[in-house]
């Protein structure tokens, strides 16, 4: 199977790193394996950012160039893994003795990752964005095999930052399926609790509290919804964690190596998600002091190759915005703050901490609501104002991956916090600066952002990086009863995100916006279509490839189109042969010109111009259903 080509590349790099990584005598062989894998998952990421746009380059993004490029990838690796290789280094792990709490937590540790695993592999990707612009991108870079840019009435196809897509694209070009399309955020969760052990060693913590600090990040709820969806923020995370690891091993190691992961690492983060460049602001200056502070008045040459190596990642998707939108960066879309009065930013800060303990039960959300109301009528901020607000505040409990809090995390991190600033801050000066740039951090989305329903996805980074401190914290102040109390507080908390998620579930929650299949009994084309609950949608879609089956379109124009993928996924399992375009675009993208002439025209939505445009240039017209998303009729014209 080609899709093994990137994963043999990963496992040789690793295995390289962990030849090269012996030669520094490192403190012990899990140290040395989890520094190797964080190292040959930044090189996997320059690596594959490089494969696909060499091939967008020359219009070659198909299975047999990209496997030729994985496949040399690989050979190159294992050649240099030939020459470093050190025949007496052992790679049987050495045996650890643990505890039974230790034992217990990797167990239930175990259960995320399998139930997530389960979940993100025999679901579809079916989340709205992916729906609409995540996998529909990669569809539309498949059929050009190419990154240009193309004519869409979803701007998001093109504005928005590629990096998780661009692994998705591989993964799927080589497989000919998307059945490992969510898997790229489960890996992406993977190393992040890997990362969160790492970081709580670097600190000082102990085995307990390594394995204590990969379960708090495991079982963040957001973290587990997004662990199984298409959507980037897991992916942003892991690759910001990377960026701030180098950071912190620059402070005891002044190596250019860890300048060169850095930079790596940030490059891939701000390619995958700005929201996430955010949160890297404190760690960069921290970074900035650093270099300053060892190298003196030639701190510029580090700084220099650093912005050079992370300008590099992203000069293609630089360039192409350019092209179109005449700056590097997607254009505003009103998620902007306007107001950055303290006063409205302590407003948006209490309405996202209130929606982390959204619950099932109204009568909770509603006095939570009133709460907030009632104070920000205090303070004189209306609630909902568009200067500040991109999402009208409301109080929604679902395990979904957009808007489900994290209670326990969110006190976890505050007792935490304050516990240590009382009693700590003088023991560990380097924790203090890391506490100290992950609050910055998540006030600078505060201070930057409007309010959106999404805040929370956007917070994921910041509580998988505070696990190692909460994990440290936590064990040394804690009682044993309590901590007991922490843990099964956060295992009943996971269990609606593990089991329930509302559009991927195995089983169908008894909450608002539920999915009334499971994944377990559903067929998995279904499943594109929210789990089943837009059933007329998904009668509509299949209506319109059975027209274009049968009517042999090759050449299918869409107009008005939101949920996108569907359309695509539907067609490729029918087998047909088929090119899919936007027309009528109204946009910015209407100027990039294509050659297509269709030979059927889909349109969502009623438009008397189009209606008549169509109709008098086609014989063939039918209303084929509705879409549920959009809530209008979609209408078909053939030859």
């Amino acid at each position: 199977m080609l899709i093994l080509l990137p994963l043999i590349f990963f496992i040789l790099s690793g295995v390289l790193f962990f030849n090269l990584l012996t030669v520094k005598k490192m403190d012990g062989y899990y140290s040395l394996l989890r520094e190797s894998f964080i190292w040959a998952s930044i090189i996997f990421g320059v690596v594959l950012v490089s494969i696909t746009e060499i091939l967008s380059i020359f219009k070659a993004i198909s299975p047999i160039p990209m496997s030729m490029f994985w496949g040399l990838a690989a050979l190159i690796v294992g050649l240099l893994l030939i020459k470093y290789h050190k025949p007496d280094i052992n790679y049987y792990p050495p045996k650890v003795s643990l505890d039974l709490s230790s034992k217990t937590l990797l167990f239930l540790i175990l259960i995320v990752f399998v139930v997530t695993f389960a979940v993100a592999f025999i679901a579809p990707p079916n989340n709205y964005d992916s729906m609409t612009y995540h996998m529909a991108r990669v569809e539309h870079w498949m059929q050009n095999k190419s990154l240009d840019y193309y004519p869409t009435h979803i701007l998001r196809q093109l504005s928005y930052t590629p990096g998780a897509e661009y692994i998705i694209l591989n993964f799927q070009v080589l497989s000919s399926s998307d059945r490992f399309a969510n898997l790229i955020q489960w890996m992406s969760m993977f190393g992040c609790v890997l990362l969160a052990t790492y970081i709580t060693k670097i600190f000082g913590g102990n085995k307990k509290e390594q394995i204590l600090s990969a379960f708090i990040c495991s079982t963040i709820p957001m973290g587990i919804m997004q662990s199984t969806s298409t959507q980037n923020d897991y992916v942003a995370t892991f690759w910001l964690f990377c960026f701030v690891y180098f950071v912190l091993k620059h402070l005891s190691e002044n190596h250019i190596l860890n300048i060169i992961g850095a930079s790596m690492a940030f490059g891939m983060t701000i390619l995958t998600k700005p929201t996430a460049m955010f949160m890297s602001i404190p760690f960069i200056v921290w970074l900035i002091v650093l270099v300053i502070g060892k190298m003196r008045w030639r701190f510029w040459k580090p700084l220099l190759l650093f912005i050079l190596i992370a300008f590099l990642i992203n000069t293609g998707f630089y360039l192409r915005n350019i092209n179109l939108f005449n700056k590097i960066i997607e254009p505003d879309r009103g998620t902007a703050n306007a107001i950055f009065a303290p006063k409205n930013i302590i407003s948006n800060m209490i309405k996202y901490s209130s929606l982390q303990f959204a619950s099932p039960a109204p009568q909770i959300n509603k006095m939570l609501y009133d709460s907030v109301r009632s104070f920000n009528n205090i303070i004189g901020v209306e609630i909902n104002d568009s200067r500040t607000s991109y999402d009208n505040y409301k109080i929604l409990y679902s395990p979904h991956e957009d808007v489900i809090g994290n209670p326990i995390h969110l006190l976890l991190a505050f007792i935490c916090i304050i516990v240590f600033l009382i009693f700590g801050r003088n023991k560990d000066k380097k924790l203090v600066l890391y506490i100290i740039s992950l609050v910055a951090g998540f006030m600078v989305i505060f201070i930057l952002l409007a309010f959106q329903m999404g805040f929370n996805r956007f917070s994921l980074s910041f509580y998988v990086m505070l696990s190692p401190f909460i994990a440290i914290i936590a064990n040394r102040i804690f009682s044993k009863i309590l901590l007991l109390f922490v843990v099964i507080l956060s295992i009943v908390c996971a269990l609606p995100p593990l089991f329930m998620n509302t559009i991927r579930p195995i089983i169908p929650p008894p909450f608002a916006h539920r999915s009334k299949n499971s994944i377990l009994n559903t067929p998995r084309q279904s499943f594109y279509f929210d789990a089943g609950g837009r059933e007329e949608e998904y009668r509509s879609y299949k209506n319109i490839v059975e027209i274009i089956k049968k009517r042999k379109y090759v050449n299918v124009g869409v107009i008005g189109i939101n949920c996108e993928y569907p359309l695509w996924a539907l067609l490729k399992d029918s087998g047909i042969r088929f090119r899919l375009e936007h027309l009528e675009v109204d946009n910015i993208s209407k100027s990039i010109k294509m050659d297509f002439e269709p030979s059927a025209v889909i349109l969502f939505g009623e438009n008397p111009l189009f209606d008549k445009k169509y109709r008098s240039r086609y014989r063939f017209k039918e209303i084929v259903g509705k879409s549920i998303v959009s809530d209008c009729p979609i209408i078909i014209y053939g030859k």
